[in-house]
């Protein structure tokens, strides 16, 4: 994924043989978090709209590895893009309130916060801005 982004090449032939060799590596253990996520993230960085198959594995991976914080965030976001917004909000709640958070717990307090307020566009907005860091710098 990386040399693709690098060479900036998005053909649609290259990110189906990555995604194809992201498929055989959660084939061989269904229960790793990382395949799951790059396949989601396989979509995101070539440019994408993620299906519903990547939306899933990515709540798969995050079921699997809750302590990464930056999946947490993405699938937080993926939740709210989804129109799951309690699932959203239960999903970014220990972020917000984690008190070794820093800048993370920062922007989780303030998608919980539009959140709780009702205004699941804002928390959009500012869950979008959020997680700009998550992306590679390779784009």
């Amino acid at each position: 994924m990386a040399q693709a982004i690098g060479k900036k090449d998005f053909s649609v032939e290259t990110w189906k043989a990555i995604r194809k060799t992201i498929v055989a590596a959660n084939k061989l253990d269904p229960e790793d978090p990382e395949p799951l996520m790059l396949y989601f993230r396989s979509f995101v960085d070539s440019g994408a709209t993620p299906p519903a198959s990547a939306r899933e594995g990515l709540y798969k991976a995050f079921e699997l590895a809750p302590q990464d914080e930056g999946l947490r965030l993405n699938a937080a976001l993926t939740r709210l893009r989804d129109g799951k917004i309690e699932d959203a909000r239960l999903t970014i709640r220990p972020l917000a309130f984690n008190p070794h958070g820093g800048a993370m717990m920062e922007h989780a307090s303030k998608i919980l916060a539009a959140i709780d307020s009702g205004d699941a566009d804002a928390a959009l907005k500012e869950a979008e801005g959020s997680t700009e860091a998550e992306k590679p710098d390779a784009k």
